[in-house]
């Protein structure tokens, strides 16, 4: 790191600090311990910003306000329901070739209930979160984002919720090496063109139509899910102990993971859809 990129992380350490000190209700304090005081974190995002320290004040401002607003920082495996595992339809599984954690996520069980949006959302940057963070931890190494679109219905494709999610992508700094497609439906390409804009531009070029033999060149054999080769195939995952079921939930509980306490039940269908995916 250069002296020059050292003395910007000061200056963006030291203001988000003060900026902390005169409004403590305005980041999260796990936030501040975990981004603002450490500078490898922060990197990210002067990278991410090409070096510009005003840019990486204001993005990280926002990237906090937003984080508390999702509950972002108080998240953990045990705050989802252990029937959202039991399915495998988002999960970090193991690394590239080069080291880059790899978030998976599965197009057949994309199902149309609005109630389930905001959970599932938080789940899945709570996901890529980690996986940047390890990725941090790890050496210095980025993740990747596969999407398997086999199985991908387009009565359940909502072109705003994508839009959304891709839109929320200026929320993670630098880090994302990689976003691989597989399965791509013809029917969808048209929609994926339409969305791309909204991505941030750096990321615009990471993205990769790939095909099995892509992947085999990519991703060691260990860390390839079965479900890749075999769409019928169910990838087991290892529960945290301490996972509860949806019915175990307190208030609380829903209100972490942005679901209503009057959307409690439609989200019980939702679960029960997902297990039923074939």
């Amino acid at each position: 790191m250069s002296l020059s990129t050292e003395l910007k992380l000061d200056n963006i350490q030291a203001t988000l600090l003060r900026i902390h000190e005169a409004n403590g209700e305005l980041f999260d304090e796990n936030d501040v311990f975990k981004i603002v005081k450490n500078k490898a974190y922060l990197n990210r995002f002067l990278q991410q910003q090409r070096e510009d320290e005003e840019k990486t004040i204001k993005i990280v401002k926002e990237t906090l306000e937003w984080r508390k607003r999702k509950c972002i920082s108080q998240l953990s495996h045990s705050s989802f329901p252990r029937e959202m595992y039991s399915v495998a339809h988002l999960f970090i599984h193991g690394t590239d070739h080069e080291g880059n954690v790899i978030v998976y996520t599965r197009g057949k069980y994309a199902i149309g209930i609005k109630e389930a949006i905001e959970p599932l959302e938080r789940f899945f940057y709570f996901l890529c979160f980690k996986a940047l963070e390890k990725g941090l931890m790890d050496g210095d190494k980025g993740w990747v984002l596969f999407n398997d679109l086999g199985g991908f219905s387009m009565k359940n494709f909502s072109l705003q919720h994508m839009i959304a999610i891709i839109t929320s992508f200026k929320y993670l700094p630098s880090g994302l090496n990689k976003i691989l497609i597989y399965r791509l439906p013809m029917l969808i390409k048209p929609f994926l063109k339409m969305c791309l804009p909204f991505m941030p531009h750096e990321w615009q070029n990471l993205v990769h139509i790939v095909e099995i033999d892509d992947i085999e060149r990519m991703i060691p054999e260990r860390y390839i899910p079965d479900f890749l080769r075999d769409s019928n195939s169910i990838h087991k995952l290892e529960h945290p102990p301490e996972l509860k079921a949806f019915d175990d939930f307190t208030e609380q509980d829903l209100k972490i993971i942005g679901l209503k306490y009057e959307d409690k039940v439609k989200f019980k269908e939702f679960l029960l859809k997902l297990k039923n995916v074939k």
